[in-house]
């Protein structure tokens, strides 16, 4: 663990250097960033203005349910995004070799070694969303909710983690499907709306929607305070199991990875 935290280190330095180093980059960053995650709660709240409920999801729901989805991709955006983003371009140009070879698990390496710190400002917004939201609609806050949440928010980013580590690994047998992350860029969307909007699709669908959608879902309820046994152990399973079952996708992937060189 030391290894890591120490590795871990070293790569956000060198993240950090190379930003303070491009500084027109950064403000250019920042600002398209921060314009983005604004304008993504705007019209969140325009599209539910003459709306009362969806479901049994009520509009200061959605809208809290879109505020800590924006912290979650904001964090997720900052860690892991710039990695999976990269990773196709890596095996369709023979650069995954560098990685495999190195002394530290490949996976593990390939998620730490870029970080997009501009994108903590889309985590800001939501957490500034949020309290705009309790604010203008009076919502009372349970504060053990809140420091329940918090642990819950994790978990919904190790899912999504697990999600596009399933989806990019792919890659490594169709290497010339470089575009094959805008598929998940896409389906961002469904995650801002509630998972009951999903139960009338066939089986086979709600489950495939179902692990994006509980993502920033859960949160919300303890957030506010209503704790939901049931969401927190379909959450704290899926989350595990789509874990454990990428890691195992990875290394089966592995085996079939023809390197640069052979």
């Amino acid at each position: 663990m030391k290894r890591f935290f120490r590795v871990y280190k070293i790569l956000f330095l060198m993240n950090l250097s190379v930003l303070t180093a491009h500084r027109g980059a950064f403000i250019n960053h920042l600002i398209s960033g921060t314009v983005w995650g604004i304008f993504s709660f705007i019209v969140m709240i325009l599209l539910t203005y003459n709306v009362r409920s969806i479901y049994s999801w009520s509009k200061q729901d959605i809208l809290l349910l879109n505020g800590i989805l924006g912290i979650i991709l904001g964090l997720f955006n900052t860690f892991f995004q710039a990695n999976f983003d990269n990773f196709p371009n890596l095996v369709n140009k023979g650069k995954l070799d560098s990685f495999l070879l190195k002394p530290m698990d490949a996976q593990v390496l390939l998620g730490i070694w870029h970080t997009k710190v501009v994108s903590l400002s889309r985590a800001l917004i939501g957490f500034i969303f949020i309290f705009y939201i309790c604010i203008h609609y009076q919502i009372s806050i349970s504060w053990t909710g809140v420091l329940l949440s918090i642990p819950v928010v994790i978990l919904g980013i190790g899912l999504y983690y697990s999600i596009w580590l399933f989806v990019t690994t792919l890659t490594i047998w169709f290497d010339r499907a470089t575009n094959i992350v805008e598929l998940l860029h896409s389906l961002q969307g469904i995650m801002r709306i509630p998972p009951v909007a999903f139960r009338e699709l066939n089986l086979v669908l709600f489950l495939v929607v179902l692990p994006l959608t509980i993502v920033a879902a859960t949160p919300v309820g303890l957030f506010l305070g209503r704790f939901d046994f049931g969401g927190l152990a379909l959450l704290t399973t899926v989350s595990f199991v789509c874990l454990l079952l990428s890691r195992k996708f990875w290394l089966l992937a592995l085996r079939s990875y023809t390197s640069a060189s052979s």
